[in-house]
């Protein structure tokens, strides 16, 4: 795990560990990979969809804000923090890939949340970028918190390919928790900004996700998702 550091006259900073990871999904990798809890699969599954386009998104966003960092610790830091999200993005892109194999509409999906990270890119400056990120990196950690305390009834009955992706990404979202917000303050000098446009962040975020669940309904059948 990661640990607190605090160097004299720096901000605290937790230096997330860097793991290269790498999972392996067949072509019979279910879409369903929770029978027993199919809800909570589906969603799970939007998770892996939206991951790519979104860390691509924050990485983008924290190599733009880079040149702005003055101070050593947090610099690190977010070095490290672009480095796990760029993984986390490799690794749910090699379960996007063997799911849309299976059923090939499923790269419209994935293409249509590109467009909308990328119209971020496009038009928002900076700032947005990284209250984006520190908006949703602060709400998944107590979500993702919830999820493994109770992870015997989410998780253990779920296809050994797929929950421990889930598993690793919880563990490290909530590792390096207060890096977006760490680099927000550290480049923004209005704090309350970051409040303000929080509407559009979880409208957008949520455009996302209803992007992904419509086109699991259209393009994978019932018997297959379960929900």
């Amino acid at each position: 795990m990661s640990s607190i550091v605090r160097r004299p006259g720096q901000r605290a900073t937790s230096l997330p560990k860097v793991r290269n990871v790498s999972f392996q999904f067949d072509d019979d990798t279910p879409f369903q990979w929770n029978p027993a809890n199919p809800l909570f699969g589906f969603a799970c599954n939007s998770l892996s969809f939206i991951a790519p386009p979104f860390e691509r998104y924050i990485v983008a966003g924290v190599c733009q804000a880079m040149p702005r960092i003055d101070d050593p610790a947090v610099a690190e830091e977010a070095d490290a923090f672009l480095r796990q999200e760029a993984i986390h993005a490799r690794e749910h892109r090699h379960h996007v890939t063997a799911l849309t194999r299976q059923h090939p509409g499923l790269a419209e999906v994935s293409a249509e949340i590109e467009r909308r990270f990328d119209r971020l890119l496009e038009t928002e400056p900076l700032e947005f970028h990284l209250a984006y990120a520190a908006d949703i990196e602060a709400t998944f950690t107590p979500l993702f918190d919830v999820w493994l305390r109770h992870r015997d009834s989410l998780f253990d009955n779920g296809d050994p390919r797929v929950a421990p992706l889930f598993l690793w990404h919880l563990v490290e979202e909530i590792e390096h928790r207060s890096s977006a917000y760490l680099i927000y303050n550290t480049v923004v000098t209005d704090h309350w900004y970051r409040l303000r446009v929080l509407p559009r962040v979880f409208a957008h975020i949520l455009g996302c996700h209803t992007v992904a669940c419509r086109g699991f309904d259209e393009h994978v059948p019932f018997e297959a998702r379960l929900a």
